[in-house]
């Protein structure tokens, strides 16, 4: 197996060259190598591997371009090399993740046949504040097959006429820091009117996308949709894709971060872009389908007009996104309810109070990437409270067995019983699953995981999802994001595996893949560069951490035009088991005082977001003693939600109306209820979870139980001591037992010494 491993290199220049010397760059041959002289060992360069053993590093440069200035113009000399002793063996080529050989014939950007002599390879180029840079990746070493490395002593490069010198290399990362505080600046102006997160859909799906607009703003993300019929009617383009792009660039530039394509390729359409140059459309297999054109929008990904999108030198897309888009590959109102049902279970109440699945992370891994112990090399990134299986799901007792004896796809169920929070598949992969072990390198006999029903020794994922405990799903295979397959021209027959795992009551809450192929030698890259992002900034999307993979490995082209992030782009993955929240809330007229523990413990630094469910109203952040006092002038008629959220903690809400008044002082005490109160559940009719609120004028042993329409008692949801004030308990659709009760009408009733009070609600599934 074959593996690319990053580090980031020191170049060593010769030294007495000229600023006017014809010599771009130069290196010299000290401290060349590792101690086992098995890779080049600049201190701190990215080392790209390839072969068996050996791994040559590559620094990452931009050259400003001029006005006039084409990328095809671009070229370079080797004007000095050496032979060095050292070889790595046969150079031998990358290849895809497919288990069905469609894409063997792809070219891997690090080779050319079966040589890696290049000594810069030109990625294309990127645009910041309205300059333009070329990419470049320069090599100290070349490499051909079979042949000793050489050393490139001194290169020239040029553009046209032009001799560039030492001083036009731009280190990379200067510029991309630039875009990102340009980027953060532009997007830093709030208002409770800025919109945050978009999601366009069609009229038909939209009355399902409204319940995760209501989610998002009472989270405290100002949410706004747009129908695409909308869109397409109002905005000028070349095609459907590029009018959408248009109103993107708008809803970016005012203030806007996060976008959810809200369907399939039937519902929103998709951009594809090609990885290479082409002077003839490639075939539509051959190219990636892009959501990264519609985060991108200050590129240009067709300058030269000729419907092929995204080529490297002909056209200039800069590959650095200003939106986090995610996509719900759905075509019909069920897909969507069922997603975000699971969505709002994900955040409110995972596993139905059972989450320790959530610090449990598996492994699949089979073929060339088990031998290359890339399941151990991604593992590595998870932080210390998770346990990890990364042996019941790796093909033993190596990839390349005849016969191997891993557990098979039919017989994981009771392994994976408990759930799993994250489940990372590195395989050979189709549309609707993938290879969990073969014989020889994904040679007959092989078992695959499929979205079908299970058919002799192939498994099926359905035999795996436990509803209420959804998983984050990443996937480095090729084709399992490949949602559009079944449209024309593919006209592929079955069910997506994307499609099939989000649409899931059980499966996965999110997922990234890849809609063509995947590297053996590289994919795994990127993998461990998302799991990295992702635990380094357990407060942030998921999403935002395959975007940071892509910025990390621009040069894999054609893998970072064709993963994409497939879910709600808002969403955080927990890093940890969650604590549980509670909140209790005191309100006057104009003021509410909010107290959140979490554990049990006083919760300091908790999000506390006021909504009237239309717009967020307030925000604030509570003290060292978990408390937030927020004034505003809440209408006595109208209804308000609290909702406190934190890194790796449930997110909790309580309801309340302007109407529950009392005396107001400088006292908190003489802000607190005078009667007892039990309010209308909400949301009302629901499905999965609803909220009871209630308020006590003194402190007072509540009991709040639930009776279907018979009068049988389904469940109690509490029974303890509150304090005086305003409080609210959540009710899951469970009964005693723990399992979910069916649709109807059911009835709350509280009772505490001097008070009992029955409502009625409706659950709907």
């Amino acid at each position: 197996m074959k593996k690319i491993i990053s580090l980031i290199i020191i170049l060593v220049f010769a030294a007495g060259l000229q600023a006017d010397e014809i010599v771009t760059i130069s290196f010299e041959k000290n401290q060349l190598f590792g101690p086992d002289n098995v890779e080049t060992n600049y201190s701190g360069l990215n080392l790209v591997s390839i072969s068996e053993a050996g791994k040559i590093s590559a620094r990452e440069y931009l050259i400003e371009l001029q006005p006039e200035e084409k990328l095809e113009a671009l070229s370079w000399s080797l004007l000095e090399d050496e032979q060095l002793n050292w070889s790595s063996g046969k150079a031998t080529a990358d290849i895809t993740t497919s288990a069905d050989q469609r894409y063997n014939d792809v070219e891997s950007i690090f080779s050319n046949g079966n040589s890696y002599s290049e000594a810069v390879f030109v990625n294309g180029d990127i645009i910041a504040q309205d300059r333009r840079y070329a990419e470049l990746l320069i090599f100290p070493v070349s490499l051909k097959s079979d042949s000793p490395a050489r050393l490139n002593k001194s290169i020239q490069i040029k553009i046209g006429e032009r001799i560039l010198k030492e001083a036009d290399l731009i280190n990379r990362s200067d510029i991309i820091e630039m875009i990102s505080n340009n980027r953060n600046s532009a997007n830093s102006v709030s208002s409770g009117g800025t919109t945050k997160f978009l999601i366009i859909t069609s009229s038909e799906l939209k009355p399902q996308f409204d319940r995760l607009a209501q989610f998002r703003i009472e989270s405290g993300m100002q949410t706004k949709i747009v129908l695409i019929e909308q869109i397409l009617l109002s905005y000028i383009g070349r095609d459907d894709a590029e009018k959408i792009r248009e109103y993107f660039k708008e809803f970016y530039d005012e203030g806007g971060e996060y976008l959810l394509l809200g369907g399939d390729e039937t519902v929103i359409p998709v951009r594809y872009a090609y990885h290479n140059n082409a002077y003839s459309e490639p075939v539509r297999e051959r190219q990636q389908v892009c959501d990264l054109y519609y985060a991108d929008l200050t590129g240009d990904w067709d300058v030269d007009g000729d419907n092929i999108w995204g080529e490297p030198y002909h056209d200039a897309p800069d590959i650095y996104p200003e939106l986090i888009v995610g996509r719900l590959p759905f075509s019909n109102t069920a897909q969507v309810k069922t997603y975000i049902d699971k969505l709002i279970l994900y955040e409110t109440n995972p596993g139905y109070g059972d989450n320790e699945y959530l610090e449990k992370a598996f492994f699949f891994s089979a073929d060339q990437m088990r031998d290359g112990n890339q399941h151990g090399l991604i593992a590595a990134a998870y932080p210390d409270n998770f346990m990890i299986d990364t042996v019941t799901g790796v093909e033993s007792a190596s990839g390349n067995d005849s016969s191997p004896t891993n557990l098979g796809p039919t017989e994981l169920k009771e392994a994976m019983s408990g759930g799993f929070g994250i489940i990372n598949i590195l395989a050979h992969g189709r549309a609707d699953g993938f290879v969990t072990k073969s014989s020889g390198y994904y040679d007959y006999p092989k078992n695959l995981l499929l979205t079908a029903e299970q058919h002799l020794s192939h498994g099926s994922f359905d035999s795996l999802f436990i509803e209420a405990k959804p998983s984050f799903y990443y996937s480095l295979a090729c084709d399992n994001g490949g949602f559009e397959f079944d449209q024309p021209p593919i006209n592929w027959q079955g069910v997506g595996m994307a499609e099939h795992l989000l649409s899931s009551k059980g499966g996965a809450i999110g997922f990234v893949a890849n809609s063509r192929w995947g590297w053996v030698l590289s994919s795994h890259l990127m993998q461990t560069a998302f799991s990295d992002s992702l635990f380094a900034h357990p407060g942030r999307p998921a999403a935002e951490a395959m975007y940071d993979s892509k910025k990390k490995y621009y040069y894999i082209r054609d893998i970072v035009y064709g993963q994409n992030y497939l879910g709600d782009p808002t969403m955080v993955i927990y890093t940890k088991q969650p604590e549980e929240t509670l909140i209790d809330s005191y309100i006057s007229s104009d003021t509410v005082v909010i107290a959140v523990t979490a554990d049990g413990v006083p919760a300091s630094g908790v999000k506390v977001i006021i909504t009237d469910s239309i717009t967020v109203i307030a925000e604030s952040i509570t003290d060292e003693n978990g408390q937030s006092t927020i004034v505003y002038p809440f209408n006595p008629t109208k209804a308000y939600n609290i909702t406190v959220s934190g890194t790796n903690m449930l997110r909790a809400g309580a309801r309340f109306v302007g109407s529950i008044v009392t005396a107001v002082d400088d006292d908190v005490e003489d802000m607190l209820p005078s009667t007892f109160s039990l309010s209308q559940n909400y949301p009302n009719p629901f499905n999965p979870t609803t909220t009871i609120s209630f308020s006590l004028p003194y402190s007072n042993i509540v009991q709040i139980d639930l009776f279907n329409s018979l009068g049988q008692h389904v469940t109690t949801l509490t029974n303890r001591e509150y304090s005086v004030g305003t409080h609210s308990v959540f009710w899951d659709g469970t009964n005693n037992g723990g399992e979910q009760v069916g649709s109807g009408i059911y009835y709350y009733r509280l009772k505490s010494d001097k008070f009992v009070e029955t409502r009625k609600m409706v659950l709907l599934k």
